[in-house]
């Protein structure tokens, strides 16, 4: 049975003293099918705390982490590559209760949002106990770093262009690739995610997989094939 609490100084306190704790945002991936949050863990209810808000201040955009999938799309301080991202989430229910950062924290191999935000080259703000870290995204998720996400921030100015294949607009998706003039990320179904300042290191980093969702050359085939198009779209 999971156990829920509040309020968010209880949950910073039982981190800082060990106990292992998942922070409980949209609820999304604890309700899950097959979810990587235990059945029988320590939920930490963030509703009364999260931040809704999306700033943008000159080309600089913030995303707090209580901003959902759909505020995303329906906001005009998105860019389009994001805007994008949040609708390959095909489930309108879910896209009104995921949120942003609480994609980030689960780090899925089929994530929406992370392979467009590392192309951004975003920065993501978040606290352990009672230490308040912003770091690179793409050391985030290197690291494997846990605690409170309280935003991300990126350059809007930067032009990125993204694609997703699945098998269907529903099922999870096969890989998802983005890319700006400096950075190329991707997610790789049954592999992780990756990002790489070009696509040689890109596919170096990569351990391709065999699975019901394609075989290992078929992925590899589509992430150099993908990467070759998005090329091309940003005139690079």
């Amino acid at each position: 049975m999971r156990t829920i609490i509040k309020p968010y100084e209880r949950a910073t306190t039982d981190y800082s003293n060990g106990q292992k704790v998942y922070y409980l945002a949209g609820g999304t991936e604890a309700l899950r099918l097959n979810s990587s949050v235990p059945s029988s863990s320590t939920l930490v209810d963030l509703s009364l705390v999260l931040d809704k808000s999306l700033k943008l201040e000159k080309s600089i955009l913030t995303i707090g982490n209580g901003v959902t999938f759909t505020d995303l799309i329906e906001s005009s301080l998105v860019p389009a590559a994001i805007k994008k991202s949040a609708h390959f989430c095909a489930s309108f229910a879910i896209r009104n209760a995921a949120t942003v950062c609480g994609n980030i924290a689960t780090c899925r191999d089929d994530s929406y949002m992370l392979p467009v935000l590392l192309s951004y080259g975003a920065v993501v703000n978040y606290v352990v106990g009672d230490k308040e870290y912003n770091q690179a995204l793409s050391t985030y998720i290197k690291a494997e770093a846990k605690g409170l996400i309280l935003s991300i921030t990126l350059n809007c100015e930067k032009k990125v262009e993204v694609k997703r294949i699945g098998l269907t607009s529903s099922s999870h998706a096969v890989v998802i690739v983005a890319r700006s003039a400096e950075l190329i990320a991707v997610a790789v179904k049954g592999s992780g995610v990756f990002v790489s300042a070009n696509l040689d290191s890109l596919i170096e980093q990569i351990k391709f997989t065999t699975d019901m969702f394609g075989s290992a050359e078929y992925k590899e085939y589509l992430v150099k094939t993908i990467c070759e198009k998005l090329s091309k779209e940003l005139a690079i």
